[in-house]
C-alpha cells in the first residue's frame, strides 16, 4: 500500500501487520512486528530497508485489537516480479554482480550485527528508483549468541520459503547459523543468472530430492548424521554423486568464478559455507572485468508489476476458457461418395465389375 507523508511529502510503502490474539504478546503487540522494528530502528544500511515510522489505526470497536502499519521506504520492484516478467533476459553480467554485491553486502551487515534474516528470497529483495537493493521482511528475523545460534537456544526450522530452505532445516536441525541465509543468497544468485529458481519442490520431501539431486546424497559420515530427521529420511536417498558441474554446463553458466561463488554458496555443509564478508573479500568475480555496475546504471523498470498482473490475470482468464467444455457441434450430414456405378454391358463385363477382391 502505497502512502505520503503529508509533512514531507515523501511517499513511503505501508505494511499491515497483523495483530490477532494469537500473534500479539502480553501487551496486545504482535511479537514478530514488535522484533522486525527493534531491528529495522537498530539498522542504518543502504542494502537494508529503512523504518519511517509505526502507525496505529482506531479500532472500530473496544474488544477488537487497532491496526498496526510499518511506513517503509519505498522501492519500485522487486526481483520475483523482474524475473517472472522475463525482464531478467536484459541484465548484463555487470548488473548481476552488482545486484549479488549488494545482497552480499546487506547480509554482511545483518550478521555482523548477529542478526539472521531467515527469510531471503527474491521477493524479499526490492529494488528502489535508484537501483539499491534493500533486504525487507525482517518479521521472522532473531539475534545470534555468540555469532551463532547458542546450544542451549532451540530455533524452529520452519523459516524460509521451501525453495531457499537450506538442507539441514529440511533435516530438523534447530541449532544453525547464518549460513542458512548464505544459502538462500546462493539460490537467489542462481536465478538472477538463470531466470528460474534452482529447487522448486513443493514439499520438504521433494525438495530434498532435487538438492540431492543436484549436489549429491550424504553419508553417515558427514554432516548430517546428527540431524533429527535423517535417520528416517537416509533409506529413500540412494548414494548419488554430485552433478553441479554438469547442471552449470548445461545451463551456461561457464564462468569459473562464478562457478566458484556458487559453489561456496551452496554447498551441502552447512560449516563449509563462506560468510558474507568473505565472500566479498576473497572471491575474484567481483574483482574481474566487466566489474558490477553502479547501482544507478542498472536498467529502471516502470509499471512492471501491473503490467505482470495483466499478463497473468490474462493467462488465467486463457487455461479457464479452456477448461469450460466446448458447445457440442451439430453434426454434419454424412455426405455420400461419389462412386461410378456400373454400366450394363455385356454379361463379362458385369462379372469383372462385382467381382470380389482376392
Amino acid at each position: 500500500m502505497k502512502a505520503r507523508n503529508k509533512k514531507t511529502g515523501e511517499c513511503v510503502a505501508l505494511k499491515k501487520v497483523r495483530s490477532d490474539s494469537d500473534s500479539a504478546g502480553a501487551n496486545g503487540f504482535p511479537l514478530t512486528a514488535l522484533r522486525e522494528i527493534m531491528l529495522l530502528r537498530s539498522l542504518d544500511h543502504p542494502n537494508i530497508i529503512k523504518l519511517r515510522d509505526v502507525k496505529l489505526s482506531t479500532p472500530e470497536s473496544d474488544s477488537k485489537l487497532p491496526s498496526i502499519y510499518l511506513a517503509l521506504e519505498l522501492c519500485s520492484n522487486d526481483l520475483e516480479t523482474i524475473i517472472q516478467s522475463g525482464a531478467w533476459r536484459w541484465w548484463t553480467q555487470s548488473h548481476v554482480k552488482c545486484l549479488a554485491k549488494q545482497l552480499l553486502e546487506g547480509l554482511a551487515v545483518l550478521h555482523a550485527s548477529k542478526i539472521l534474516h531467515r527469510d531471503v528470497k527474491s521477493s524479499n529483495l526490492l529494488l528502489s528508483e535508484s537501483g539499491e537493493l534493500k533486504i525487507t521482511d525482517l518479521g521472522l528475523a532473531r539475534l545470534m549468541k555468540d555469532g551463532s545460534s547458542s546450544a542451549t537456544t532451540q530455533l524452529t526450522n520452519r523459516v524460509v520459503t521451501i525453495w531457499y530452505r537450506a538442507p539441514e532445516l529440511l533435516l530438523g536441525s534447530t541449532h544453525y547459523t547464518e549460513s542458512v541465509d548464505i544459502w538462500a543468497a546462493g539460490c537467489v544468485i542462481i536465478e538472477l543468472l538463470t531466470g528460474k529458481p534452482l529447487f522448486p519442490g513443493q514439499n520438504e520431501a521433494q525438495e530434498l530430492q532435487l538438492i540431492f539431486g543436484l549436489l549429491g546424497t550424504p553419508t553417515d559420515q558427514t554432516w548430517c548424521a546428527s540431524l533429527p530427521l535423517w535417520d528416517s529420511v537416509k533409506q529413500h536417498f540412494g548414494p548419488k554423486a554430485s552433478r553441479l558441474n554438469e547442471w552449470f554446463q548445461k545451463n551456461n553458466i561457464i564462468d569459473p568464478l562464478v562457478r566458484d561463488i556458487l559453489g561456496k554458496m551452496i554447498c551441502l555443509d552447512p560449516r563449509q559455507r563462506m560468510k558474507a564478508k568473505d565472500l566479498l573479500l576473497e572471491c575474484n568475480w567481483f574483482w574481474t572485468n566487466p566489474v558490477p555496475c553502479k547501482p544507478c546504471d542498472l536498467p529502471k523498470y516502470t509499471g512492471l508489476r501491473s503490467k505482470l498482473q495483466q499478463q497473468q490475470a490474462k493467462k488465467t482468464m486463457m487455461q479457464q476458457q479452456q477448461q469450460q467444455p466446448h458447445p457440442q457441434q451439430k453434426p454434419q450430414p454424412q455426405q455420400r461418395a461419389l462412386v461410378q456405378q456400373p454400366q450394363p454391358g455385356p454379361s463379362y463385363v458385369r462379372q469383372a465389375v462385382v467381382a470380389p477382391q482376392q
